[in-house]
């Protein structure tokens, strides 16, 4: 289902009927700090998966280019963390009812999961030939 805004705000919902009217986005993921990048704080960012950490500069890149947000300035060279408040990010209130970013991943965490095991795994091996 494709929903379309019409110019009066009314939203439409149009059944696809075929593959081509699907989007369809393909990348690798290259060089991502989410605390340099956004000026999130490293303790939030600490707490994220490589999928969602993406999914909220997604979102936070998709709002700035919609004009609904202003970002906060990149961090000064060596400093971790801004000093600084979230005020850039929220958005104004006549647009908080009506604003929204869709996010779905079919392996949320699975890095997470990649990387539990892989210490599992290392401790198990290294206990073994100890």
């Amino acid at each position: 289902v494709q929903v379309v805004k019409q110019p009066c705000g009314v939203r439409e919902r149009r059944p696809l009927s075929k593959v081509e009217e699907v989007i369809r986005l393909a990348a690798r993921v290259g060089s991502f700090d989410l605390a340099a990048d956004f000026s999130i704080s490293e303790r939030i960012v600490e707490t994220l998966d490589t999928t969602f950490a993406l999914a909220v500069g997604a979102g936070l890149s998709a709002l700035e280019n919609a004009g609904l947000v202003t970002a906060p300035p990149p961090l000064p060279e060596g400093q971790l963390q801004a000093p600084r408040s979230a005020a850039g990010w929220k958005l104004q209130p006549e647009h908080r009812e009506e604003t929204g970013v869709i996010f779905a991943a079919s392996f949320p965490a699975l890095d997470s999961l990649v990387e539990e095991l892989s210490l599992f795994l290392a401790s198990k091996l290294e206990a073994a030939t100890a």
